[in-house]
């Protein structure tokens, strides 16, 4: 790990990638408390999150062919420059007049976002050594887990301090400094780019129709797949009803802008303590017994998290949540890589992801229209209900797994 970060390439990436990242979660925590502080409605708080994942089904499947033809470095370069600007326009948001304008700049954001992620991806290779790869990779996910520890605390803060303008300003330095940094990288692509295209921007749309059928012919007929698609799907809807709910829970918590950072900065606590462990242990588990024992594990702790309203006992729940999300990442993806063979596993997880980020809309959606009719704490029940109906679902995977192997 230390080899690597001394490589002045990827350390300048790294560390632009970790200012990057902790300025989103600034940013993250921040708006959807300032809307609901603004509007009281968590109608207008979950849609916000909901039009930030929604680039991620529009625009996700085809942002790697306008990558592939252009520079990496200098798309990355330019990501970062225009969302220093982009996010500076939250500043004139004052009143519910001007909400329309945060729903604004969260699309485009995180629009920008879908071409920026495969840019890096692309780039890495670059960088790095051959036998260094898996390295670079594991040390650039950990930066993401540092960023969910720093910005959700320090944006919490701000917001708590009376307004939205410092936590702009602070995202949109980041953007800058991190804009900087990957200018400075030296890196020179042998060949030239080619030209994008027309025809080939048009098949990546098309693209999407195509790998959604053909993922979904093959979950049809892997029967171990079928069935983490569909314990998967179900946890993702309630996991965009808690997302949503979150922001009224801490009021239920007696809590503020301080307590909901403190609460996303402890969850990510819990993701990077689950990195670490599953990673140490990871080939001493098998990924079927495992999965189901992770989303139960969840549904169970987020429904004693909703009836035992306990600020400090929420941060040890919610840490262990994210210690147990981690495992369900893990073991579904390993799950996958056994199951599919390589021809396919690019449009399985292609589809997957595709169908998480649906069900994430879908259970954003539902709980911000039916929050205010039904209350935050049954909604919250429904949610963790429906991660334990996902473990429940999942645990027939070991025998399915056992049926494979007799045929």
């Amino acid at each position: 790990m230390v080899a690597v970060l001394r490589q002045r390439n990827f350390a300048l990436l790294w560390f632009a990638g970790l200012i990057s990242v902790t300025g989103d979660w600034t940013l993250n925590v921040a708006l959807p408390y300032y809307i609901y502080q603004l509007t009281s409605s968590t109608l207008a708080a979950g849609l916000m999150f909901m039009v930030r994942i929604l680039p991620g089904v529009l625009f996700g499947s085809f942002a790697g062919v306008l990558v592939d033809h252009w520079n990496r470095k200098w798309t990355m370069v330019g990501c970062n420059l225009f969302a220093t600007i982009l996010v500076l326009l939250l500043l004139t948001v004052k009143s519910t007049q001007w909400l329309w304008v945060v729903y604004l700049v969260a699309f485009v954001e995180s629009s920008v976002a879908q071409l920026f992620a495969p840019a890096e991806r692309a780039l890495l290779p670059h960088l790095v050594t051959g036998n260094q790869l898996v390295t670079a990779n594991s040390v650039g996910a950990l930066n993401v887990s540092l960023g969910m520890l720093i910005g959700p605390a320090i944006g919490g803060a701000l917001i708590d301090m009376g307004s939205l303008s410092g936590v702009v300003i602070f995202d949109s330095l980041s953007y800058f400094i991190a804009g900087v940094m990957i200018s400075l990288i030296n890196w020179k692509r042998d060949s030239e780019f080619p030209k994008v295209e027309i025809t080939e921007v048009i098949t990546g749309w098309r693209r999407i129709g195509t790998d959604w059928v053909s993922g979904l012919k093959l979950v049809k007929q892997n029967h171990p797949i079928t069935i983490v698609f569909v314990a998967a799907a179900i946890a993702m809807l309630g996991e965009g009803m808690i997302q949503v709910l979150l922001v009224p829970f801490v009021e239920l918590l007696q809590g503020g802008g301080m307590e909901f950072g403190w609460m996303l900065t402890i969850r990510g606590l819990g993701g990077l303590l689950g990195g670490l462990f599953f990673g140490h242990l990871g080939s001493a588990l098998k990924p079927q017994t495992l999965f189901p024992w992770t989303l139960l594990g969840m549904g169970v702790l987020l429904l004693v998290m909703v009836n035992c309203p306990v600020f400090l006992l929420s941060l040890v729940f919610l840490c262990v949540v994210g210690v147990l999300a981690v495992g369900a990442s893990v073991t579904s993806t390993a799950i996958f890589q056994n199951e599919v063979s390589d021809t396919y596993l690019g449009r399985t997880f292609g589809t997957f992801g595709m169908i998480a980020a649906l069900m994430t809309l879908a259970g954003q959606g539902f709980a911000g229209a039916f929050a205010e009719q039904l209350g935050v704490a049954v909604l919250l029940n429904i949610g963790g209900s429906l991660y334990l109906l996902s473990g429940l679902i999942s645990i027939l995977i070991p025998r399915s797994y056992g049926r494979s192997n007799e045929d």
